[in-house]
């Protein structure tokens, strides 16, 4: 049925996609960025389950997560549509709980449906949704989408309304996100779904990606961290458009006082001849 997922690894940002009973207890069901979670509670409580979208291309033929999104957000409005059977709405949050049942629906619907107890057309229904999938995944053609290298620009904000970094800030970046793709923002629950986080800013500046905020995302061992140590949009650009130049997307926090300084390309190229997987600055 799921594995139970405990309060320290639920994804962040769910909105509530579904809702239903079930004998005594409210199954809620929301979606994540990266997953698809699922509490059923009643009068004593209930538990979290939680399935992360890769798992369902994972368990099945094709790899294309995001089609798999697709395809869960399609059942869960088939699920709250108006005149479906208590039947089907079960079966339903059974496909999308196990991941195992849902790709053996997609190898075969008519085998799965068969011992279903639902009416021909709620069957139909169900086989058009999987008919719609399989046309997505041969529309879907990796050379189609650009890949984010898994990496993150993290710019600085406070709690304080209107306090975000400078405009003159993004302005400086831009020519480096366009070159790389590079996912960016200002929120730290953004950045922890990357592998690799490049932080935008000294500590001194007003306002700055902390300290401790960094000490965050770097404790996390299957991620990298590092910091641009500089305080103004001249000195980001100049360290972002020698990154661009070079082809070097993460380690310029290695870097970044060595090309503020104007030292030579091979000098700077030397330093980042290291190994990259855990970066963080001095």
């Amino acid at each position: 049925m799921g594995f139970i997922f405990g309060k320290d690894n639920v994804y962040h940002k769910t909105r509530l996609v579904g809702r239903f009973r079930d004998g005594d207890a409210v199954v809620l069901i929301k979606q994540g960025i990266k997953a698809v979670t699922l509490r059923k509670g009643g009068p004593g409580g209930g538990d979290l389950y939680s399935h992360p979208l890769s798992e369902y291309a994972a368990e099945s033929a094709y790899a294309d997560a995001a089609v798999y999104q697709d395809f869960v957000q399609s059942l869960l409005q088939i699920k709250q549509a108006q005149g479906i059977s208590r039947e089907l709405r079960a079966y339903i949050l059974e496909l999308i709980i196990d991941p195992g049942m849902l790709a053996q629906f997609l190898s075969d619907p008519d085998a799965a449906l068969a011992g279903v107890p639902v009416e021909p057309g709620e069957k139909q229904i169900l086989k058009d949704a999987a008919a719609g999938l399989q046309a997505q995944i041969e529309n879907f053609r990796p050379g189609k989408v650009v890949d984010d290298g898994d990496h993150f620009l993290l710019f600085p904000q406070s709690t304080a309304v209107d306090d975000i970094a400078p405009k003159a800030w993004f302005d400086a970046a831009w020519s480096f996100i366009a070159h790389f793709r590079s996912n960016f923002g200002m929120y730290l629950g953004e950045a922890r779904l990357y592998s690799q986080v490049t932080i935008l800013g000294s500590t001194d500046v007003k306002p700055a990606v902390s300290a401790g905020e960094q000490a965050f995302l770097a404790r996390d061992e299957w991620r990298a961290v590092e910091r641009i140590e500089i305080s103004s949009a001249k000195d980001l650009t100049q360290v972002l458009d020698w990154g661009r130049a070079h082809d070097q997307r993460f380690g310029l926090g290695r870097v970044t006082p060595l090309i503020l300084g104007g030292a030579s390309d091979e000098e700077i190229l030397s330093r980042l001849a290291p190994p990259l997987d855990r970066v963080f600055s001095a």
